[in-house]
């Protein structure tokens, strides 16, 4: 009879520990960085000019907008063409990101005197991430319009 009784226990927690083992397997994982749809004809930059103030302005903004709920980003910065407006980044990342598990996340949006940013959330409980793409149109004695893409938490974290 206490045979049967621990049994049915064992097989009981089994079943459990299955059951959360499963559950735990089935959540989505974290996109990595890789994944990030990157704007057409943006390179990465190579900051040496008046524009780094600015920059270094907006990465710190962001980190600021992600960090207490998702941690700390990886923030990845782009030189784009002339031609590449905040509308066509902003469709860009709209058209690629539909479909997807990712949701507009309006308290990432933000248009400031030198840049505008959007952003999306993904996740749940446990794999919570944040895409926050910004844009600076032609910072002052600068050409060029430049990307900044983050991603939070960051891989490593």
């Amino acid at each position: 009879m206490i045979t049967m009784k621990v049994t049915r226990l064992y097989l009981i927690w089994v079943v459990i520990i299955g059951a959360l083992l499963l559950t735990v397997a089935c959540l989505p994982s974290r996109v990595p960085f890789s994944a990030i749809p990157i704007a057409p004809r943006a390179e990465v930059a190579q900051l040496d000019g008046p524009e780094e103030v600015l920059i270094d302005l907006t990465q710190s903004d962001i980190r600021r907008t992600v960090k207490d709920a998702y941690g700390k980003a990886r923030i990845e910065i782009y030189a784009l063409p002339a031609e590449m407006d905040w509308s066509k980044i902003s469709q860009f990342y709209a058209d690629q990101l539909k479909g997807r598990d990712w949701q507009s996340e309006p308290r990432f949006s933000k248009r400031t005197g030198y840049y505008q940013m959007i952003g999306w959330s993904r996740g749940g409980r446990f794999n919570r991430q944040a895409l926050v793409v910004a844009y600076l149109e032609k910072p002052e004695g600068v050409g060029r319009n430049y990307l900044l893409v983050a991603l939070a938490p960051k891989e490593d974290n």
